[in-house]
């Protein structure tokens, strides 16, 4: 969900400038801080004000609170929050749905809407809308592999050819049944030769001595130089070993027919831009929330968004 103008004229409009922004950003942790919904759906019927055993102060777990039911091959329920949990936002929200590729071996030639009735058409953001209006400093970058190029094969399986913003939930729920599994919308041509990412196998080693060997922060050159020498032993002490037959070496061949070429997450979540603060709030589910910051704030900076801080609000990392 994204909070946007309603408007095609004014969402353009709003990103279309290469203004230089200075971004700060919080990581926040903690839903429960700000949210109550998890309380309520854990109490029980007979005493709805009750505390979870996990979380007996708001704010405040004692532990995952999906620890005990991955552990014991429980089924893992995600939440749900929606503007209305948090008090100071507003309201209205609107949806974002990602137009996907269900091939990955052949040119996309376009893609069509026209089945979707007049009063549920979304404003529509492509690599085109991306790159002819300037909208982020990034767009060449997010052209590829973010959006698939009409014309090229996508890069990988379920790469979006376009995101669609629409105005309210029942209009997202309804265009969805039109869109999902249709093959009218996207339109295929001639087959291609499909992106390959050569994968190459990395090497996993303990030292058995005490000295502590791990990559922290920026390296330096001091460090580059030592890891290097590091790496150089290691390989060597592997070689030795193998051929010596010290160790047993395992070689197999496996194949899959698909692999995803990047970190997946966040998939989904609610972001607010409040222009009166120049603020971005984020409700993400992810595993690396520090670098959706990160990512977010080189992403926007130098658009026409007043950007000056970013909140991420999360739960655990591993799937938060």
């Amino acid at each position: 969900m994204m909070e946007f103008s309603t408007t095609r004229r004014t969402f353009l409009k709003v990103l279309a400038s290469g203004a230089t922004v200075s971004v700060a950003v919080n990581s926040l942790p903690g839903l429960a801080a700000v949210a109550n919904a998890a309380n309520a759906a854990t109490a029980s019927a007979n005493n709805p004000d009750a505390m979870p055993a996990w979380g007996p102060v708001p704010g405040k777990a004692r532990w995952r609170i999906d620890g005990m039911p991955k552990v014991m091959g429980k089924k893992i329920y995600a939440r749900d929050f929606a503007a209305r949990d948090f008090k100071t936002w507003p309201q209205n929200e609107q949806w974002l749905y990602a137009l996907r590729c269900g091939r990955f071996d052949q040119a996309v030639l376009g893609y069509d809407l026209s089945m979707l009735p007049p009063d549920i058409q979304p404003i529509v953001v492509d690599a085109k809308v991306l790159a002819d209006n300037k909208m982020l400093p990034m767009a060449s970058n997010m052209n590829t592999p973010f959006f698939t190029q009409i014309g090229s094969a996508p890069d990988f399986f379920g790469q979006p050819v376009a995101m669609l913003i629409f105005n309210d939930f029942n209009s997202y729920r309804r265009a969805v049944k039109i869109l999902q599994f249709n093959p009218d919308v996207i339109n295929y041509g001639q087959k291609m030769a499909p992106f390959t990412v050569p994968y190459t196998p990395g090497t996993h080693y303990v030292r058995d001595d005490e000295q502590k060997f791990s990559y922290a922060g920026t390296p330096t050159d001091v460090y580059k130089a030592r890891q290097f020498q590091v790496s150089k032993e290691i390989r060597k002490k592997i070689s030795d070993n193998v051929k010596s037959k010290k160790w047993q070496q395992f070689t197999r061949q496996f194949y899959t027919q698909t692999i995803d070429p990047m970190f997946m997450e966040p998939e989904s979540g609610l972001a607010w831009h409040d222009a009166a603060s120049a603020r971005l709030h984020l409700v993400l589910g992810t595993q690396s929330p520090s670098g959706d910051l990160g990512e977010c704030a080189s992403t926007y900076g130098g658009s026409n968004f007043k950007l000056d801080k970013i909140e991420i609000y999360s739960c655990y990392p591993g799937g938060g």
